[in-house]
């Protein structure tokens, strides 16, 4: 009787201390000071409540040097609604480990389930991470655009507690889609690159040709990543490049400059060439796309007429980032390549000044397309003689054995004659030519043979 009653308590026992061992998201966050604000906004917002009643999870904090400049860019007024889903979004239902992601993944990703996607409060799949492993080994989490690269890569693993709770520390702020349409405020564009100095071309060019307001629209939602090219660099432009450009085709060559997500400087080093898409390229499908790719940390973008690196970051908070690049980013749509393989500025439809050969029109018209190769013999039509007026023949002399044997006397080969000569678009072949005049040959010889049995 006394054993039946300890296994009960025994059993109870082994329960409460299995609940008491799991870990609590505040304590475990608290060893580690420069995470001390991200802890705050969890407790602040209750989501540190939520995280603990789950088991299996993985958490991506953010250090207080990337967090503090978001906050204070709200100006410290943030809604803890707003707030408590932005920390949310960095909440994955699952446990992950280094090991694991590498080997559950690769370059395209795989879409994973953030706390805030169970709240209903996001729109279709927004409440999910893009997890993507670069070539490189880089591990990287994005919004569920696709064709980008990750919005924040992960720096290092904090602590781990298999299979209950894993913490990693990442190196920007994730914003999903939904909550930055509501929290997030715009940036003035103008007042970066003029407090910058040394962009007052593009300044110019963004105020008279409207696009500037027309991004202040787009500064929401998935973002925008400005590549702002300097002075220096229009400067270094042929005369008369931008002057060749009717308005709205500098209105497009402004937006090339925009990709059409936020991506902060640590992405853009990830990416292996994709074709990113810009604020120009609308529902073109593929036209007026971005190829970038880092080479030892260094930014490039390569449009196929001409290249340039990042240079500075002018600004970088989520969701608008705003990088300086010493060359303007010209459009293979707008531009042609010189025939000496330098960039040469072309504006479609505009003519060329004779005094500035470099810069060569691209074509109005397509190329002529290839002809199609013709047929080795083109078929003559030639009029088969009735049996009374073909004349007695002599047998035909054995040929050599390179030529091909005739055919059986009951096999009709249409439009052949002993009188082919080749034309201007006719490939001369001896060896098919004289193989076509035996034919000939064998084939009056049968007929008449044939007229003389009858």
């Amino acid at each position: 009787m006394e054993l039946r009653i300890q296994l009960p308590l025994l059993v109870f026992s082994l329960l409460v201390l299995a609940v008491s061992s799991a870990p609590n998201i505040t304590v475990v966050l608290e060893k580690n000071q420069e995470l001390a604000m991200f802890n705050g906004l969890l407790s602040q917002t209750s989501v540190a409540m939520e995280i603990n009643a789950r088991s299996s999870l993985t958490i991506l904090a953010v250090a207080d040097s990337v967090l503090k400049p978001m906050i204070d860019r709200f100006g410290g007024n943030i809604p803890d609604g707003l707030m408590g889903d932005i920390c949310r979004y960095h909440v994955l239902l699952q446990y992950l480990d280094v090991t694991e992601i590498r080997s559950m993944t690769n370059a395209t990703g795989v879409l994973l389930t953030t706390l805030y996607q169970t709240t209903g409060r996001a729109a279709a799949n927004d409440g999910f991470l893009n997890l993507t492993v670069s070539k490189s080994g880089v591990i990287g989490f994005g919004m569920p655009v696709g064709g980008g690269p990750p919005n924040a890569t992960l720096e290092k693993s904090v602590a781990s507690y298999p299979y209950n709770i894993s913490i990693f520390q990442i190196d920007h702020m994730l914003m999903p889609i939904g909550v930055s349409n509501n929290a997030a405020g715009q940036v003035d564009l103008i007042s970066v690159l003029e407090k910058a100095g040394k962009f007052n071309t593009l300044v110019t060019l963004l105020k008279n040709s409207g696009v500037g307001t027309a991004l202040a629209s787009k500064e929401t939602g998935p973002g925008l990543t400005v590549l702002a090219p300097s002075d220096d660099a229009f400067n270094a432009l042929p005369n008369g490049a931008m002057a060749k450009l009717t308005d709205v085709q500098k209105a497009t060559m402004l937006k090339f400059h925009v990709l059409s997500s936020y991506f902060p400087l640590g992405s853009l080093q990830t990416v292996s060439n994709p074709a990113l898409p810009t604020e120009a390229s609308g529902s073109s499908g593929g036209k007026y796309t971005q190829n970038i790719s880092s080479v030892k940390g260094v930014v490039i973008i390569d449009t196929g007429v001409s290249k340039a690196q990042i240079t500075n970051t002018l600004y970088d908070q989520p969701p608008v980032s705003v990088f300086a690049i010493d060359n303007v980013l010209l459009p293979p749509e707008l531009f042609a390549a010189s025939p000496g393989g330098a960039p040469g500025p072309s504006p479609l439809g505009s003519p060329v000044p004779q005094a500035n050969p470099a810069l060569a029109p691209t074509p109005l018209t397509p190329a002529p397309l290839a002809e199609p190769p013709s047929p080795l013999l083109s078929p003559v039509s030639v009029p088969i003689p009735s049996p009374a007026s073909v004349p007695v023949l002599s047998p035909i002399p054995s040929t050599p054995t390179s030529s091909p044997p005739a055919p059986p006397p009951s096999e009709v080969i249409p439009g052949l004659s002993p009188e082919i000569a080749p034309g201007p678009s006719v490939r001369t072949n001896a060896g098919a030519a004289s193989f076509s005049f035996h034919h000939g040959l064998l084939i009056l010889f049968l007929m008449a043979s044939a007229s003389l049995l009858l």
